[in-house]
């Protein structure tokens, strides 16, 4: 996960890292508003053709679109 504020150069590490042949990296999965936002990245893993699965998540997303109250438990339940 790329977890970063907005306009912190997330988008440049994300391209990096898909440049990489193991590697996709997609982009913001929690722009819009989920019905169980801490489930989506695992789904969306299991659904990637590569061995390494990650995502970009900005500050505002997870507190503002999401509304996740403990950030912290978040991140624990997403490693």
């Amino acid at each position: 996960m790329v977890y970063g504020r907005p306009r912190s150069g997330t988008t440049l590490l994300n391209h990096l890292l898909n440049q990489l042949p193991d590697v996709q990296a997609d982009g913001e999965l929690m722009h819009f508003g989920l019905a169980r936002p801490h489930s989506f990245p695992a789904v969306a893993a299991r659904n990637s053709k590569r061995p390494f699965y990650g995502f970009k998540l900005l500050s505002y997303q997870l507190m503002d679109v999401q509304r996740i109250t403990r950030p912290l438990h978040f991140f624990d339940r997403a490693v």
